[in-house]
């Protein structure tokens, strides 16, 4: 990694506790939730991508194609041996990896927001590397929302987030007006799914 690097922080060690299984597994149009998102982390301008995980997941949610090259060269495997305290622990194992790795800011990404594209991850890179602030997020309906990106100016912050708090809570509360907000207008884009009937929703509006 140079000290420009980029790296992709993929949360995908949530309990999926309302869901009662694993929805990284659940399909739509025949790809896993959980690799349709990693799929457009790894096709990004993202220098590599880190696939947070809890301990003792066998991967079985990510569509064989991420397994060859030249995918499987873009992620590794980090384990967060404390994610069931709740999301803080997994972006702060994501966040030492990353510094480990002398990264200069990383990209945050939920694994179960399928309808992330590419363009929306290029797109805080590119104002990141011309502008050069703090963070750069994206927005929809006055509201924050992953994909972020954060500099390495604001790791430290996020390693004092706690139990299931998101890195957002940082901007909130702190650095608003130390970055950019990239509005959408396209809802779809931030679906995630906890429920059964996030699930349904989210294949009506996929056809």
């Amino acid at each position: 990694m140079t000290q420009t690097s980029i790296l992709g922080i993929f949360l995908a060690a949530g309990k999926s506790s309302r869901m009662g299984k694993n929805k990284l597994k659940m399909q739509i149009e025949q790809e896993t939730i959980g690799s349709l998102s990693l799929k457009a982390a790894i096709k990004s301008k993202l220098d590599s991508v880190l696939v947070i995980t809890k301990e003792g997941d066998s991967l079985d949610w990510i569509d064989r194609e991420l397994f060859q090259e030249p995918n499987r060269s873009k992620w590794t495997q980090v384990i967060s041996k404390e994610a069931i305290k709740g999301q803080s622990y997994s972006i702060k194992t994501g966040i030492q990896t990353a510094k480990g790795l002398g990264a200069a800011g990383i990209v945050i990404i939920l694994a179960d927001q399928p309808f992330v594209r590419v363009e929306m991850i290029n797109a805080l890179i590119d104002q990141y590397r011309y502008q050069r602030v703090d963070f750069v997020a994206s927005q929809f309906n006055n509201r924050i929302q992953p994909p972020i990106l954060f500099s390495e100016e604001l790791f430290r912050s996020l390693m004092q987030l706690k139990g299931d708090k998101g890195a957002r809570a940082i901007i909130r509360k702190d650095f608003y007006d130390k970055g950019i907000v990239i509005n959408y207008t396209d809802g779809k884009c931030f679906y995630d799914i906890d429920t059964e009937e996030d699930y349904r929703r989210l294949k009506e509006v996929n056809h």
